[in-house]
């Protein structure tokens, strides 16, 4: 499972660096990479192009970058894949998973399941193990369903571990007496029964590819909204827990032999004792929103903010050195064979999937500053000069789509000097933020490298990151178990003066979907299908085929 790429070699006192070795531009979400056990050599990560509405899996060797296979898959779920044997299995279609041979990428078999998968893959017993919906499923290598553990009125979502003879997975569960959802986390014997429950609270499920728990020395390390958990893997009894600033439940934590790490969606990373669960150190960083989990490479705490990738020393908490990586939304920084790889770049079209060799001092930086003139929103251009510590540079090119319509710029070199400068036209939607851009740098040798820089925007308009509309926020019920998004529609209809039912709207999307035929209609409900169903007059499914049919 991908929590065991997350840490590597914790005990060593020693600090690391790293350098750039190889830069994969992808025009998709870069998600979280994995790896083959068999062929350390050998990488994998599923990206999702947004021009062509797919996802696809992309087989990569880890020390150059280059690629022996990619081969499309109709979009997947929440959930890291793993390579088993000489099995490459990604979550598809939602409700799915499927193998491919790791070979050569060609597609073998496929499982479907109950309703939506929320959940990494792991291998138990030589079974692979998913769930969906309220079902945990153990697959044998041929794809055939060996047995399956069901938990009435629960969502499963996150990791799913074998520990002392039962599985440790977390769910949701309602609570019919507040009509609100609750996280647990449970030890669940194979035939289904709980050995122990432990609710950590009221939330709401706000999974992705590295959701879930992390297991060391017999306590599962937790979080639930703002509090991370230390809880007994043996028994569920909670040992400490610790309120922090912001939500860390969309991921897991990590955790070395003294201390836990986790990050929030308030962009502060803490350092967690242990034992105590007291806080050693927290960082706050810049743009907020970290939303991916910590890695840990010796004494050096990984962490993804602020475009960058933050080296930190664990132990004091100071931050010693930063790689541009992007934004990743789902990925997270993994480690192999010395090798760091993590998905970046700006999705989602303009993706990045970087490969880092570790080293023991600092390297060589080939780009020594850069710096912008002219960088607010509202402006028509910027420049960008860049100064490199190299004579053997033939040119230097930017690719600046994220910010700009130019694909591909040149810089223009300052005489003789080892400067260059770009005049970069703004597109005119832009919004304030961070962006990695990436320069393609190209020798006298004919060799290239890529060398991402953050380009920061901001804006002249003082504009409130959000706003609160009073007379729209109330409690929403919804009257059945798949009728979440159709309660909300019945409440924004009631608002306009619209007698739409939830049972009513739900056979309108459910209609739709079926007409259409398409692979990835559950993907497509909440975007193109619910525009659908809410620009039609209709109230009833049989006004809204009367309208589509154009029967009087």
């Amino acid at each position: 499972m991908f929590r065991k790429k997350l840490i590597e070699d914790i005990e060593n006192t020693n600090l690391l660096f790293s350098n750039l070795k190889w830069a994969l531009p992808i025009d998709g979400l870069v998600r979280t990479p994995f790896f083959d056990p068999e062929n350390p050599q050998d990488g994998y990560v599923v990206f999702y192009s947004e021009v062509k509405q797919e996802y696809g899996i992309i087989k990569f060797n880890i020390f150059t970058g280059e690629v022996l296979w990619t081969q499309s898959v109709v979009n997947g779920g929440y959930g890291t894949p793993l390579v088993y044997k000489n099995l490459v299995i990604v979550l598809k279609e939602f409700d799915s998973i499927a193998a491919f041979s790791k070979e050569d990428g060609k597609f073998i078999w496929e499982y479907r399941g109950c309703g939506r998968v929320r959940s990494s893959l792991n291998i138990i017993d030589d079974k692979i193990v998913f769930s969906s919906s309220n079902i945990i499923y153990f697959i044998t290598e041929d794809g055939k369903l060996d047995f399956k553990i069901e938990k009435e009125n629960s969502f499963f979502f996150g990791t799913i571990s074998l520990f002392n003879g039962y599985l440790l997975t977390m769910y949701t569960k309602n609570d019919a007496l507040t009509q609100t959802s609750h996280i647990v986390i449970g030890g669940l014997n194979l035939d289904g029964g709980a050995l122990f429950e432990v609710d950590l609270g009221e939330s709401y499920i706000i999974s992705a590819d590295t959701s879930g728990f992390f297991l060391s020395d017999d306590s599962i390390f937790v979080s639930c909204g703002e509090i991370v958990f230390n809880i007994n893997a043996n028994s569920g009894s909670i040992l400490w827990e610790q309120r922090i600033s912001g939500i860390a439940g969309r991921h897991l934590p990590v955790v070395d032999s003294n201390n836990v790490y986790t990050t929030t969606l308030s962009g502060n990373i803490y350092c967690i004792n242990k034992k105590s669960g007291e806080i050693d150190w927290i960082i706050e960083t810049k743009e907020g929103s970290i939303v991916a989990p910590p890695s840990i490479f010796r004494k050096t705490l990984l962490v993804l903010a602020d475009c960058s990738m933050y080296f930190i020393d664990k132990v004091t908490g100071r931050i010693y050195d930063r790689k541009v990586i992007g934004h990743s939304p789902y990925s997270a920084i993994t480690i192999q064979s010395n090798c760091i790889i993590v998905g970046g770049g700006e999705p989602p079209a303009h993706g990045l999937l970087q490969g880092y060799q570790v080293s023991a001092d600092y390297p060589d930086e080939l780009l020594i500053n850069h710096f912008e003139i002219g960088d607010i929103v509202e402006n028509n251009e910027l420049q960008v000069l860049i100064k490199v510590d190299s004579d053997d540079i033939e040119n230097i090119k930017m690719c600046p789509a994220v910010i700009s319509q130019k694909e591909i710029l040149i810089g223009d070199r300052i005489g003789e000097s080892k400067i260059f400068s770009f005049l970069v036209p703004l597109k005119n939607n832009n919004v304030k933020g961070m962006y990695c851009v990436p320069l393609k740098v190209t020798f006298k040798s004919g060799l290239e490298k890529i060398e991402p820089i953050i380009i920061g925007l901001s804006s002249n308009n003082l504009l409130p990151s959000s706003f609160k509309l009073n007379h729209l926020y109330r409690n929403i019920q919804q009257s059945d178990y798949y009728n979440s998004g159709a309660a909300i529609a019945e409440f924004l209809f009631s608002i306009y003066g619209k007698d739409m039912k939830q049972d009513e709207f739900r056979k309108i999307i459910d209609y739709i979907k079926e007409r259409s035929k398409w692979k990835d209609a559950d993907f497509q409900t909440w975007r193109l299908v619910l525009k659908r169903a809410l620009s039609s007059p209709a109230t009833t499914l049989e006004e809204f085929i009367i309208n589509e049919e154009g029967i009087e």
